[in-house]
């Protein structure tokens, strides 16, 4: 059975998008580099690493709270009838 789904995650076709915004993104943040002096640089690496951090917590938290739902709807399909 041919499952769509299945296949995406399988072979992580949203990574692809991900891989060339983040190319995007660090050519970018280069050029800019090139253009600012180096107190600017500072402030533009603090930015990005608050960014990043910003991100990273963004991320567990929706990590977490999908783990819980998926326990939640495994409880509720597997045991509680």
């Amino acid at each position: 059975m041919d499952n769509g789904l299945f296949h995406m995650l399988q072979h992580g076709q949203a990574g692809e998008v991900d891989a060339k915004g983040d190319e995007h993104i660090e050519s970018t943040v280069d050029a800019l580099r090139q253009t600012l002096d180096q107190n600017q640089r500072k402030l533009l690496l603090q930015i990005i690493d608050e960014k990043d951090l910003f991100n990273e917590v963004t991320a567990q938290n929706y990590y977490e709270s999908g783990f819980r739902a998926a326990t939640k709807l495994m409880i509720e399909c597997l045991y509680l009838k």
